[in-house]
Order: C-alpha cells, then structure tokens, then sequence
C-alpha cells in the first residue's frame, strides 16, 4: 500500500480538520522502510536538520523529515543547504533501532515537531514529538487488525 501523503495533506488543510487524516499519515509514516533527513554537524555524529517556519505551528523549531530523497533534494536546493560535495543525507531504516527515541533526543534541545516534504512541491504535515511514541502504537494495531 503507497500512501499519497501529499493528498492526505491536502485533504487535511482544505477540511480545516488535520486530526481527521492524522492516523492515515501515521500509518503511512511508519509503514515506510526508511526515513530521510538531511545531515548537518560532524560526519561522524550527524544530526537531523532542525528549523522553523512563521506561518507553520508557531514558528516552533522541527526536524525535517522526508518520505523520499527526491523531497528531500528539492528542499535541500530551496533552502541552500546542498554542501560543496552534495546533499548529505541521513536515511534511517524503521526496522532497526528505535526511531521514535531518536527524535525523542532532540525535544530538551528545543525540537517540537517532526515536519514532513516540507518543500515547494510538497504539501506537508507535522506530528508533535511527543505524540510520535502514541502515534506508532496506533499504526501499528492499525497493521495487525488488517487482513
């Protein structure tokens, strides 16, 4: 099942209700194989690119996360930040480790949010950081109760 994120968004923003659509994101999300960020600091201990938009959520900091490199090229390209040997990209596999945990990491550092294709093209969507732990558990009976 491929999820159109960009449809879901959209359906989302044009009903003024995000909450509608938010467990078809997140069942989306989490049944990705992989998600993608944009790496920054020491290459040996990357971080997720973190920032913050005015007229999105308050204007509160977010990591930017993408469903796919093409996504996340384009906003690399968009905001200037494809270094001098390219878009260094940090793709991060569901099935190992503990995603969620990750992500968790950067909430005392000031990161709210986890904002999805937040490029030109692309409609977008957030989740709280502290949702995503709820939010997973949720997809993931969502998974099982399927036949």
């Amino acid at each position: 099942m491929l999820t159109d994120f960009d449809a879901l968004a959209r359906e989302a923003e044009a009903e003024g209700n995000p909450e509608k659509h938010l467990h078809a994101l997140a069942r989306g999300i989490f049944a990705l194989t992989h998600w993608h960020f944009i790496a920054r600091g020491e290459s040996a201990r990357p971080n997720p690119f973190i920032a913050s938009h005015a007229g999105t959520a308050g204007g509160m900091p977010m990591v930017r996360a993408f469903t796919d490199t093409t996504r996340l090229g384009r906003f690399a390209e968009e905001h200037g930040l494809v270094e001098e040997r390219g878009i260094r990209v940090m793709s991060v596999p569901l099935d190992e480790g503990d995603v969620v945990a990750w992500l968790e990491h950067y909430i005392p550092l000031g990161a709210e949010g986890l904002w999805f294709n937040s490029d030109a093209e692309s409609q977008g969507f957030f989740f709280p950081l502290r949702a995503l732990r709820g939010l997973r558990e949720t997809a993931l009976a969502a998974f099982t109760e399927e036949p």
